[in-house]
């Protein structure tokens, strides 16, 4: 979850590579803030998908990473959803931020291997998640959008 496009796309990479050399598939979804993250849990929820981690920047628009933590914790309390591994990624202090947090563990920008070896290190090689190719339920006019904009790479 980061609102910078291009963080997002490098944190993707970054951990599509490393779960690639491990041989393990997984469901990598992004968010703009956690707004979106909220709502990409409830659309995943709803087609029987659940989430085990989060890595979140902490200043968004909408939602902040740490505003997003405490939803999600409420959420789980609630038993609306399993609980989530969340995890913080951001370039300010994080001395600041892991005093109060409900976060596993806080980082500091960019995302790099050793922090990845933190969160997933000890997940078995041989534990394997689907991958999930779909996309979650948009408006009707960003469908057609989709559907018109196929047929014309068809033709």
């Amino acid at each position: 979850v980061d609102d910078e496009k291009l963080i997002r796309q490098s944190n993707i990479n970054l951990i599509k590579k490393y779960f690639h050399k491990k041989e393990v598939n997984l469901l990598i979804c992004e968010c703009e803030d956690g707004f979106d993250c909220l709502d990409i849990i409830y659309k995943s929820k709803k087609i029987g998908l659940e989430f085990n981690y989060i890595i979140t920047d902490q200043t968004m628009n909408y939602i902040c990473g740490s505003v997003l933590a405490e939803i999600i914790l409420l959420l789980k309390a609630k038993g609306v959803i399993k609980e989530i591994n969340m995890y913080l990624l951001t370039s300010y202090s994080t001395k600041i931020i892991k005093n109060e947090s409900n976060f596993i563990d806080i980082f500091s920008k960019p995302l790099a291997k050793r922090h990845l070896e933190s969160i997933f290190g000890h997940l078995d090689e041989e534990e394997e998640v689907e991958e999930y190719e779909g996309e979650f339920e948009e408006d009707e006019e960003n469908e057609n959008e989709d559907e018109n904009e196929n047929k014309n790479k068809e033709m």
